[in-house]
């Protein structure tokens, strides 16, 4: 997310400036905020209960990791200064965050049931009070590191398409975890049996 934010923001101050660049930002905000309503209104529900977690898990990362390499085609091909890119960062920063609000979260806290009931609490409170801030640190870290050594853009969009190339690998991996749990749980607790006959019997 850290990352999608450097590249529109970048982006857009190397093609507007002054009131250009603040009518851009409203005007984009409000896009993305109707985009992002009408996902989880009309297409967010539909698309989980038609796929389930598979596509809950990975969606939004296969999104990033996707605009991504385009963006990296598109800056070896063009140029950095290519209005493209900023359009291909406005388009990820949309993707991103509509995936975000309406798959991941839900998702998110889906996969949580495979961890032991006892243990379910502690595990979401250290993956959200401390490796959600620490990994949001981290890459902010080395935003600034690549910022500073003056690598250009278009180290940015390799730096976020390996971390979504990572991030889409870790899903695929949370949802077999998923499955395999889920299906270890059924074998364990199978389903009462039921006397049909005794049941039919007046």
């Amino acid at each position: 997310s850290q990352v999608v934010d450097f590249l529109l923001f970048d982006r857009a101050a190397a093609q507007y400036s002054g009131d250009d660049l603040t009518r851009f930002l409203s005007t984009y905000t409000a896009v993305l905020n109707l985009a992002d309503i009408l996902f989880l209104a009309l297409l967010a529900g539909p698309l989980l209960r038609r796929f389930g977690l598979r596509l809950g898990l990975t969606f939004n990362p296969a999104i990033v990791a996707g605009v991504l390499a385009v963006m990296a085609v598109v800056s070896v091909g063009s140029g950095s200064a290519s209005f493209a890119l900023l359009v291909l960062a406005s388009v990820l920063r949309i993707g991103d965050i509509a995936a975000t609000d309406g798959t991941t979260r839900t998702s998110i806290n889906a996969a949580y049931q495979i961890v032991p009931a006892d243990e379910r609490l502690a595990v979401q409170s250290v993956v959200e009070g401390v490796g959600v801030p620490v990994a949001i640190g981290a890459t902010g870290v080395l935003l600034l590191i690549l910022s500073a050594l003056d690598l250009g853009i278009g180290a940015v969009i390799v730096f976020g398409l390996g971390l979504g190339v990572v991030w889409t690998g870790v899903a695929v991996i949370l949802y077999r975890s998923y499955t395999r749990a889920l299906a270890d749980e059924v074998r364990r607790s199978p389903l009462p049996l039921v006397d049909l006959e005794a049941g039919a019997r007046p």
